[in-house]
């Protein structure tokens, strides 16, 4: 996140206000999830951000969701 420059607030912008998600195929769950990319757009809305999110249910807990990765994406 330091090196594109992208705090919390842009990741919770970009999904509050996510434009689509999709499954991500390359990606190994390592918590026996599901792996998703939610675009959406950051706080100033000038960049369009791609988050990589992993979603599982952990033994005993509600459902969790870890954050992977944040990149900018076209579009």
């Amino acid at each position: 996140m330091d090196e594109r420059s992208v705090n919390m607030f842009d990741v919770h912008t970009a999904i509050d206000r996510s434009v689509r998600a999709e499954a991500y195929q390359d990606g190994t769950p390592m918590n026996g999830g599901t792996c998703w990319r939610v675009f959406g757009p950051d706080v100033d809305g000038d960049r369009t951000l791609g988050i990589g999110v992993e979603v599982y249910s952990a033994p005993n807990r509600s459902v969790w969701i870890t954050l992977c990765t944040v990149i900018e994406v076209e579009g």
